[in-house]
């Protein structure tokens, strides 16, 4: 008897051990196939990703600007679903598992001019009114080309905390740049990127107030925030925001360079998801011919 009940506690342990095994293996055969979905999913996004942005080469370099929009029909016979007209003011586009957002860069604000930037930061971030001043001293201090602090400014003394110094070359080389500045020296993430996704560096000086968001056309004309509806609400008849945005008093226009074309400097980002995954793809590209830097991408970031 008492091997009989030996024997039956044995084999209900090795069965418990077995089907434990069993299940940490079913376990681990499942993260394995998880782990490999998702890879898959991964890739997928990627070459789609990718592939967008041969599609967006193709389709500036054979395409036509129009002041807000670029059109190209030839892509119709090869991929029927891709938008034959593509928007340049960073309207949001869908295509599969992709969202394509792309911006002409004559709509943002160059960061070659310092008072529309500075002027841009402070009206987006309440918190940097009342650094105004020292912002703009301090970008001022930053490009002159000596090492003497203006009033409510900063120079090389000011940024040794920083084991940097001021640049001091007249001009600012990236965006990024922008946020070692005094007063732009602590901001947080989200608050650098909602700046950085105004503002491009680019040779051109001219302005295409069409593709231009409510809150640059705001703060880089100076208008009142009834006027800056208004317009909005025209921007679907091209024709009617000209004639509107004619007639507003404007401090800041500049007939030389302010208008309504495209620069065709073009600024992209694609983002491709599916589920809680996704891949990223960031791009400036020239579609000017006028150049030797024609059709070529300027920035690219993943």
């Amino acid at each position: 008897m008492k091997k009989e009940a030996f024997s039956l506690a044995l084999t209900l342990w090795i069965v418990a051990i077995m089907s434990l095994a069993s299940a940490l293996y079913l376990s681990y055969a499942k993260s394995i196939v998880l782990k490999s979905k998702q890879l898959n999913t991964k890739l997928k996004l990627i070459f789609e990703a990718e592939s967008i942005v041969e599609i967006i080469k193709f389709y500036g370099s054979t395409g036509e600007f129009n002041r807000r929009t670029l059109s190209n029909t030839l892509l119709g016979t090869y991929l029927p679903s891709f938008p034959k007209v593509l928007y340049l003011d960073s309207k949001k586009m869908k295509w599969k598992n992709s969202e394509i957002i792309l911006q002409d860069s004559a709509g943002l604000i160059n960061l070659e001019d310092i008072d529309s930037v500075v002027n841009y930061i402070v009206e987006q971030d309440l918190k940097l009114k009342d650094k105004k001043d020292i912002i703009k001293s301090s970008v001022k201090d930053w490009l002159d080309r000596n090492n003497f602090s203006t009033l409510n400014g900063a120079e090389d003394s000011f940024y040794s905390k920083y084991m940097y110094k001021a640049r001091s070359e007249g001009y600012i080389s990236s965006v990024d740049e922008l946020f070692l500045i005094r007063g732009l020296d602590n901001l947080n993430n989200s608050e650098k990127e909602r700046i950085k996704s105004s503002l491009v560096l680019s040779f051109l000086e001219k302005r295409n107030a069409i593709t231009m968001s409510k809150d640059i056309l705001k703060s880089t004309y100076n208008l009142s925030q009834t006027d800056v509806t208004l317009l909005d609400n025209t921007r679907v008849n091209p024709l009617r925001f000209m004639s509107l945005f004619n007639s507003m008093h404007k401090e800041n226009y500049d007939i030389e360079r302010d208008g309504f074309a495209s620069s065709k400097i073009v600024k992209a980002k694609i983002i491709s998801s599916e589920g809680n995954i996704s891949k990223k793809i960031e791009f400036l590209i020239d579609f000017s011919i006028y150049n030797q830097k024609a059709f070529a991408i300027l920035n690219y970031k993943d």
